[in-house]
């Protein structure tokens, strides 16, 4: 049976194909430590924003700023403070 060429044929796509597996699984993982990378990148962004945000709430809440100039506040303060927590994390 080791010598049929049909056996020869098939255990090589047999191995090609496994082999293209363990191909594709260090593909899929290589993609998926170069999105964390690109997420983990923005994570110091994300968490000023957020801490601009927790800021707007309180601001809003302490003073009772209504209309436009609560607008300005949720607006502003999560850019201003996603801005400076990169800026502070990229200096370091």
């Amino acid at each position: 049976m080791e010598s049929d060429p049909i056996f020869h044929r098939l255990w090589r796509q047999q191995i090609a194909c496994t082999s293209s597996r363990f191909c594709y699984a260090f593909q899929q993982l290589d993609a998926a430590i170069a999105l964390g990378k690109t997420v983990r990148s923005y994570l110091p962004y994300v968490l000023g924003a957020a801490l601009g945000l927790l800021v707007a709430f309180i601001l809003s809440a302490i003073f009772g700023v209504g209309g436009t100039a609560q607008l300005l506040l949720f607006g502003l303060l999560p850019a201003i403070g996603g801005a400076t927590c990169e800026r502070i994390v990229s200096r370091n």
